[in-house]
């Protein structure tokens, strides 16, 4: 029916770690993702991708980033 599900695309580096999983609705060209990135040893970044294909909308969600920062090693 067209509804496409990423349950793990990733692209590792030695500089950076990307991963997404979420939903693609084909037909309706809609978004439901949330991409993951990380640059070295930085927290990562939880990043929501919604809209369309045509007019894509990102938030960043700082809750885990800010978590991470303040976690002790």
């Amino acid at each position: 029916k067209g509804l496409m599900t990423l349950r793990d695309s990733h692209l590792y580096s030695d500089v950076a770690n990307v991963t997404s999983l979420g939903t693609i609705d084909i037909p309706s060209e809609k978004l439901d993702l949330t991409v993951s990135a990380q640059v070295a040893r930085v927290a990562p970044i939880d990043i929501a991708v919604t809209g369309t294909f045509e007019k894509p909308a990102t938030k960043a969600q700082l809750g885990k980033f800010i978590q991470n920062i303040f976690k002790k090693p």
